[in-house]
């Protein structure tokens, strides 16, 4: 993996936006039959959820130590000792001094216990899975028609009886209430990282460390 840099961000982004639209058409036959903008909104909803989720459930699997690390894609990573990195072909210096300051914040503050919340839930990966689908038809920040909230309750309710299954017959687990109590802490935590990450990048924009035309800043307004 390589350290990733603010000028390759809009290129990553726009490879795993295309990767979520390929997941949801082959995971979820209704999503086929919704309105293009209805689409490109599910996925643009979804973003900020895969990832916090892939970064997390990667980087607790095969990198635990690394506790203010998060891959920004499949090939790249952010860390505390990366940001000037990060920072160096940003368009704008003046105020670099402190976008490193927020941006330290961001994954001591933020990225840090959502790894630790990663630790406690500690997914198998069938159940990992099961919560990314989960948390696509997580509308809690968007406004959709009754058609894609109806879509939205089928999916969620077939998904939670797949978990019911998955933890009484293949885990064998006779109490998972606080289990899934744990994963739903979890993406209930995505939904705070959300907002301060948009505030992040709103403040970065103003100082035009950050351009307006960034792809990421744009998932989060």
């Amino acid at each position: 993996m390589i350290p990733m840099t603010y000028g390759m961000m809009n290129q990553t982004t726009r490879i795993l936006i295309s990767s979520i639209f390929e997941f949801a058409y082959s995971a979820f036959d209704g999503f086929r039959t919704l309105s293009k903008q209805e689409q490109t909104q599910l996925v643009h909803n979804f973003y900020p959820f895969i990832s916090t989720l892939d970064s997390a459930y990667r980087m607790h699997k095969y990198l635990p130590e690394r506790e203010t690390m998060c891959l920004v894609s499949y090939a790249s990573y952010l860390d505390v000792d990366t940001i000037a990195t990060f920072l160096s072909d940003t368009p704008n210096s003046r105020y670099r001094e402190e976008a490193t300051r927020m941006m330290n914040c961001y994954l001591t503050n933020e990225v840090r216990p959502m790894r630790e919340k990663m630790k406690r839930w500690n997914p198998s990966e069938d159940e990992f899975m099961a919560f990314v689908g989960i948390s696509f038809w997580s509308l809690e920040r968007t406004i959709v028609s009754e058609q894609v909230h109806q879509m939205a309750d089928k999916y969620r309710e077939q998904l939670l009886r797949e978990l019911d299954t998955l933890y009484r017959d293949i885990l064998q687990l006779d109490y998972y209430a606080s289990r899934m109590g744990e994963a739903l802490l979890f993406l209930a935590s995505i939904q705070g990282s959300f907002f301060e990450m948009r505030s992040n990048l709103g403040v970065l924009k103003l100082m035009d460390v950050f351009e307006d035309h960034m792809l990421m800043a744009q998932l989060h307004e």
